[in-house]
């Protein structure tokens, strides 16, 4: 099976779209979004309507979470809350129904799809280096063979044994029998690694292969789109730099 995995569009519509297309061209077989398809920018409903149309399975992320009012987002920054309400009062109720019935988990077969820690999903929990991974080690018996996870925006790959984990770079072919994996799939809307690129793995099960794809994108229409919403400058700065 080939799976393509996308995740933190944040309402970024030309980013989704160009994504798509180089997905497109791979012949995957299954599509999955990993959250925060909404916040920071100034498309949601289009977004929401194309992951709907694109996507296999969803899972819910955090800012989607707290736009459909499941997550307490008091202790965002100023301009974050603002791109929260901004969004719920943009949304249909349509759009906003199908946000509510996203799961916070997804497992098919050994393989599980969550937007936070794979660890009490509806946490949110990060992971952003090889200290948070380690905290994982003790909930060996209980994760995935591979577990794929966004939230940070960065792009990571982790082996566990039932003491330690190890982060490794990727692509990655090949995996130990008695190891998991995990993987942060990196952010198609707003990337933090340092570079604008979108990005999107894709996992061949029977390759045992993990493939990170990049993806170019004009940004300058997304971030006009953002700062003539209203919402903060910075959500449109940052894009051009990756962070």
């Amino acid at each position: 099976m080939r799976i393509a995995i996308i995740s933190d569009i944040h309402s970024n519509l030309n980013a989704l779209e160009n994504t798509l297309k180089e997905i497109d061209k791979l012949n995957i077989d299954t599509l999955i979004c990993l959250g925060d398809l909404v916040g920071y920018g100034a498309q949601p409903n289009e977004v929401v309507e194309l992951i709907r149309k694109s996507c296999d399975y969803a899972v819910i992320g955090n800012h989607d979470a707290a736009v459909v009012g499941k997550l307490d987002y008091t202790y965002h920054y100023k301009a974050a809350k603002d791109a929260i309400d901004w969004t719920r009062n943009n949304l249909t109720t349509d759009n906003l129904e199908w946000l509510i019935s996203l799961p916070y988990k997804l497992k098919i077969k050994n393989i599980s799809f969550t937007h936070g820690s794979p660890i009490s999903p509806e946490d949110f929990l990060y992971v952003y280096n090889s200290s948070h991974a380690s905290l994982l080690s003790q909930y060996y018996d209980e994760l995935s063979k591979f577990s794929f996870i966004g939230h940070s925006h960065l792009i990571k790959g982790y082996t566990f044994s039932k003491i330690l984990a190890d982060e490794f770079k990727l692509p990655r072919k090949g995996f130990l029998e008695n190891n998991k994996y995990l993987f942060s799939v990196g952010s198609v809307g707003q990337p933090r690694d340092g570079s604008p690129l979108s990005a999107f793995f894709l996992f061949d099960t029977e390759l045992e292969s993990v493939d990170v794809h990049r993806v170019y994108y004009d940004i300058n229409p997304t971030a006009d789109k953002i700062i003539n919403a209203g919402l903060s400058p910075n959500f449109a700065k940052r894009l051009f730099l990756g962070i």
